[in-house]
């Protein structure tokens, strides 16, 4: 019986290394995120990328650090990647609407050539909350889609 108990010590030992690591690893990930943060606020473009991409490794489906990577990409022309990054994290969820909205807004600033692309990031996003018609479809970036868009 012994034995069993100390088997189970041991387990819960274990468990609870596991829980405690995490902790930290989230303590360590906040404080990247908090960095980044500032970095941002700072406009150093390299330094807030390094960090979220620290965090990102950490945690690889983090939707929100995806998006900000996308406009920290955009912001210094890397647009194939951010392109990428929008598109990621819109489909990691696949039902939020807002993903796809930013996915469209990001389409719609590359302009005309994007036109197929913007329409169909705006459906998407349409489709998963409709009430957000009047208010995307409001914003001057969708001027030259607006017709498609509704269509």
């Amino acid at each position: 019986m012994g034995e069993f108990f100390n088997g189970l010590l041991v387990l819960g030992g274990l468990v609870l290394f596991q829980v405690l690591a995490r902790a930290l690893r989230t303590a360590q990930v906040n404080r990247w995120c908090k960095k980044a943060e500032e970095a941002i606020a700072a406009q150093d473009w390299a330094l807030a990328e390094k960090l979220i991409d620290r965090c990102l490794r950490r945690i690889p489906l983090w939707v929100e650090g995806r998006r900000s990577r996308a406009i920290l990409l955009a912001r210094t022309g890397r647009l194939e990647e951010a392109e990428a990054e929008f598109k990621l994290a819109a489909e990691l969820r696949p039902r939020d609407a807002n993903g796809y909205a930013q996915l469209a807004f990001f389409y719609a600033e590359l302009g005309p050539e994007k036109a197929e692309q913007t329409v169909e990031a705006l459906r998407i996003a349409l489709q998963c909350d409709p009430s957000l018609i009047d208010t995307l479809l409001m914003e001057p970036c969708f001027d030259h889609v607006r017709a498609q868009a509704v269509s």
